[in-house]
């Protein structure tokens, strides 16, 4: 099904769609932003994604959205719709503008929310099994993910359990790249295959989602990134995840997760051959220590049980009586008119059994040898001397079991079969129920079954929003008011909000019951300053020296601060050792032809300058940024 993108101009899209988009930012990547909004039409909440129009030029996008348009599973994000907004700029073209509709996941990201909920045990195994049949369905597709990381799993909130979704799947053939972008992230690097890095091994595969999904496991059982650390750099994770020895941390977790994570993480592509359906089975075949085969109760059946299977019952035609005062009566051994050794002669059959299916066998095994048991004591029972069994031949006066099984020793028993069995229920006595305590009337307001707890930040950046999760169940019926004099503040739910400080200096917040405004909690924090960006070349250029390749992956100038990234628009390059000839202007930020072919033959210990280095701000004015300098080695 393609997707032939709607044209709309902006006061169409904004009476449909309903968002602020200096509140409801849910995330920025590489090609779009992420709002969430309401679809008044349809009454439901989505996102809006808008693709950065310098990301989608003469790229594939269109025909990526119809293939994410086709996409229909439980576990994959829905894209609902795309939607282009067409505008004349000042020469009298028309711009259009593509935006994706996809759907609302309301739990955030699966790392944070099995952190955040210390989720384990069956339900931990149950997001991973979410997250598996989401890859199996794209994979049957011949369509790998190629960017399976935490900003791409994420958690719906239903209710009943949990649900795991994979998100963003577009865009997959930009992943096959030459070089890393400069806008990448060296944590979100720290997912990639041995094999994005390494051209020897060909194109990307599903394989590489195989990769990601072990190092995905590794981070929810341990709540650490096995191939990045705060500080690292670019080059240090891609050295990390090439050559590192991570296999003593991956024995530290418990099973399944270490036969689980050795099997994804097999660095050369052509060994990793484990099958999503066999990961599926290591975590179905796990046994949790609480439930022990030995302790199951076996509930006596109430079909007809032969202690061997493979041998039929035998039909009898002397009808067992059945008096009213006999809870159980046995029918009668039929003598077998084959020769006892018959039974043996049976052929052997070849049984390749597992250990539950023994265990499960021997506790039937045992449970009726006690049901025989109890038939045949009578030493425990006297009432049993007077049941009654039916003998081969005319029907004769009702015998004691003891004198019945004198009198017929020499039978053969090739079966077993239970007539009738009967249990008496005796129903508990009836105890009352308890009447519910008083509830609390407004005048004497209680405190809420749920503490909320405020997060901590070091400090706040005035101007900027701050996401305010105050750590309670989600499903709590408690409903809650932040309150501040100098900050802006927008509910999101019942306990998460947007909080936005007008001014520097001490900010104190509190956290007040919605219906009776009793305060619970309460936190002051310091406001700083919007700080001034400044321009490079990757994070990981030190001290002023690279080498031409570096700056050839990089391409880009960006320009980042605390407060968060900006958009370089121009700046200037040029070459201030002597011995160099490069004096150009780039006008979109991007490093232009003439500025590639330099550095193709650039010597080392040139000194290369930028300067005339403009920004973008955060009110889309233009934001004059400092020069820096780098040495070529």
């Amino acid at each position: 099904m393609a997707i032939i993108p709607k044209g709309m101009n902006s006061r169409e899209f904004k009476e449909r769609y309903v968002f602020d988009p200096q509140q409801d930012l849910i995330a920025e990547g590489t090609y779009s932003r992420v709002f969430r909004a309401v679809d008044s039409l349809l009454q439901r909440d989505i996102c809006i994604k808008y693709f950065r129009k310098e990301m989608i030029t003469g790229s594939s996008l269109i025909r990526e959205i119809n293939r994410a348009g086709s996409l229909f599973h439980p576990n994959i994000v829905a894209f609902y719709d795309l939607i282009e907004i067409e505008e004349t700029n000042v020469i009298g073209e028309v711009e259009k503008q593509p935006i994706g509709v996809v759907e609302y996941v309301n739990g955030g990201m699966l790392t944070d929310y099995v952190q955040q909920h210390k989720i384990e045990g069956e339900l931990l195994r149950k997001l991973i099994r979410d997250v598996i049949k989401g890859l199996s369905y794209l994979h049957s597709i011949g369509r790998p993910h190629l960017d399976i990381k935490p900003g791409n799993l994420l958690v719906k909130l239903t209710e009943k359990d949990p649900v795991a979704k994979i998100a963003d799947c577009l865009n997959n053939e930009n992943i096959n790249a030459l070089s890393v972008p400069s806008t990448v992230k060296p944590q979100q690097l720290c997912y990639k295959a041995p094999e994005y890095f390494e051209g020897a091994y060909g194109e990307l595969t599903v394989k590489a989602d195989i990769w990601a999904l072990g190092l995905i496991v590794h981070e929810l059982v341990t709540g650490e990134k096995l191939f990045y650390k705060e500080g690292d750099t670019v080059e240090k994770v891609i050295r990390n995840i090439c050559h590192s020895d991570h296999w003593v941390r991956v024995h530290d977790l418990p099973e399944p997760y270490v036969t689980f994570v050795k099997k994804c993480l097999v660095r050369n592509v052509h060994d990793r051959n484990v099958s999503l359906e066999e990961l599926i089975l290591i975590l179905d075949k796990y046994q949790p220590e609480e439930v022990k085969p030995e302790a199951a109760q076996v509930e006596m059946p109430s079909a007809p049980i032969y202690a061997d299977p493979f041998i039929q019952p035998v039909e009898s035609n002397v009808q067992p009586t059945t008096p009213a005062h006999a809870e159980t009566v046995a029918s009668p051994p039929v003598a077998s008119k084959a020769k006892p050794e018959a039974v043996s002669a049976q052929p052997t059959r070849k049984m390749h059994l597992s250990i539950p299916v023994i265990i499960a066998a021997l506790a039937i095994l045992v449970g009726i040898s006690a049901f025989i048991w109890r038939i045949v004591d009578t030493k425990k029972d006297p009432a049993a001397t007077q049941k009654v069994v039916t003998m081969p031949g005319p029907v004769a006066a009702p015998m004691p079991v003891k004198e019945a099984q004198a009198a017929a020793p020499q039978i053969v028993h090739d079966t077993i079969r239970v007539v009738e069995i009967q249990q008496k229920f005796v129903p508990a006595p009836y105890v009352p129920a308890k009447k519910p305590a008083p509830v609390a009337t407004a005048a004497t307001p209680s405190a809420p079954a749920v503490t909320p707890v405020l997060p901590s930040f070091d400090y706040l950046y005035a101007d900027k929003p701050y996401y305010f999760d105050l750590k309670t169940p989600l499903m709590s019926d408690v409903e809650f008011d932040l309150y501040s004099d100098n900050a802006a503040i927008t509910a999101l739910g019942k306990n998460t909000f947007y909080v936005k400080a007008t001014k520097t200096g001490p900010l104190a917040v509190t956290v007040l019951e919605k219906g009776t405004h009793v305060r619970l909690a309460e936190k002051e924090y310091n406001v700083k300053a919007k700080p001034r960006p400044v321009a490079t070349i990757g994070d990981d250029i030190v001290g002023g020296f690279v080498s031409p390749k570096m700056l050839l992956a990089k391409l880009t100038i960006q320009a980042k601060s605390e407060y968060g990234t900006y958009k370089v628009k121009s700046f200037r390059m040029t070459c201030r050792s002597g011995s160099c000839d490069i004096n150009d202007v780039s006008n979109d930020g991007t490093f232009n032809e003439s500025m590639i072919r330099f550095l193709h033959n650039v010597k080392a210990g040139e000194k290369l300058y930028f300067d005339n280095i403009i920004a973008e701000g955060d009110n889309g004015q233009a934001l004059r940024l400092d020069d820096f300098q780098v040495t070529t080695y």
